[in-house]
Order: structure tokens, then C-alpha cells, then sequence
């Protein structure tokens, strides 16, 4: 059975970000542990990492189209010495990443537009050592013919 264009969606988006990797040309190697919808804590040794979540989707149906908002959230997690500065680069890392998307990336040809929502939110917690978090939330917007959901229109 085929995916579902917004499953495309996610896969292409968990995909871009585990490009995130110094070989690739990035400053840290957040992309070495992505994760979708996690479940489970995180362990020190599978950091930096980030999860992927697509909690709410909006469709506003126009003619024979259905153009859906995607509401995506990547939670990103690091650890460190100078956990502020290392996640505000994880900030610019995810952003120049979604900077690549063209109209032939493989996220490209799924998607529309990609647009931040909110700022994003930085959190810190210190036991023996630092760890910081952030979450980014971005709409992803796209286009099907009205009820058919397996094709990009």
C-alpha cells in the first residue's frame, strides 16, 4: 500500500534532518538520532538528537483541492558544558537544513511552503551535567486533489 502524502511528508522531513552531520557540512551531528513521535526518555549517549512530531493538520478544501496546513514540531536535545550555545547552533542547524528544501528535493516536490509558527522555546536542566532542549514548530503547507490522500496534486 502507498503512503499517504503527509506520511511522505514526515519521512522526507526525518530524512533531511539526519543530514544534519559534520561529514555533510553541519557543526554537530544532531542528525545521528532522529526520531519520530518518541516515546522512550532519552539516554545521554543517543544526544544530540531530535524528535519529529505531526500533531494537527487543518484542510481548507477550494474547488477539487484540498490545501493542508501541517503543524510540525521538532524537539531537539542536547547535552554539554555550554548547553545555551550548543542549542541555540541546534536552532540554526535544523534551519539551515529546512534552508536546502528546493523543488526537486524529495520535500520539495511533496510540500508547498515551509513556515515557522512560533519562536522557539529553549529549556535547561543541570543534575550532574547540562542538558537543553528546544522546540521548533513549523507549518508545512501542500496540495492534493480533493479527497485523495496518496497524491500530491
Amino acid at each position: 500500500m502507498a503512503d499517504s502524502v503527509r506520511q511522505q511528508i514526515v519521512e522526507a522531513l526525518k530524512a533531511l534532518l539526519q543530514t544534519i552531520r559534520t561529514i555533510n557540512g553541519y557543526e554537530t551531528e544532531l542528525g545521528a538520532n532522529v526520531s519520530e513521535w518518541r516515546t522512550t526518555e532519552w539516554q545521554e549517549s543517543e544526544l544530540p538528537g531530535c524528535d519529529i512530531r505531526d500533531p494537527s493538520e487543518a484542510t481548507e478544501v477550494k474547488g477539487q483541492y484540498h490545501y493542508n496546513t501541517l503543524d510540525i514540531e521538532i524537539e531537539a536535545k542536547i547535552k554539554g558544558s555550554t548547553v545555551t550555545t550548543e542549542v541555540r547552533n541546534v536552532i540554526a542547524e535544523i534551519t539551515k537544513a529546512l534552508g536546502t528544501v528546493t523543488r526537486t528535493s524529495t520535500l520539495g516536490l511533496l510540500v508547498t511552503q515551509i513556515s515557522p509558527v512560533d519562536n522557539e522555546s529553549l529549556d535547561m536542566e543541570q543534575k550532574d551535567r547540562k542538558f537543553s532542549s528546544t522546540l521548533m514548530r513549523f507549518n508545512i503547507l501542500y496540495r492534493i486533489k480533493a479527497f485523495k490522500p496518496y497524491s500530491v496534486a
